[in-house]
């Protein structure tokens, strides 16, 4: 599995802080953090975003374990 550009807890803070933001008059959005979020979870809640990284760690494992195993 890839090595993810942005830990999930960044991605959360983001969008957190984006929404804190959304208020603003000058549209600023920290460098494009909400748009990559946007883009790479679909407009998932933080919380959603933790559970997904947590389903796709344990999907990599399941498959680690069961390319260990030796079918005949």
């Amino acid at each position: 599995m890839a090595k993810r550009r942005f830990p999930t807890q960044q991605i959360a803070f983001a969008q957190r802080q984006a929404s804190a933001d959304a208020g603003s008059e000058d549209g600023a959005n920290g460098g494009g953090t909400h748009e990559m979020r946007r883009e790479t979870h679909g407009g998932l809640p933080p919380f959603a975003i933790e559970q997904l990284k947590q389903l796709e760690d344990d999907y990599s494992k399941l498959k680690q374990i069961v390319a260990g195993f030796d079918i005949d």
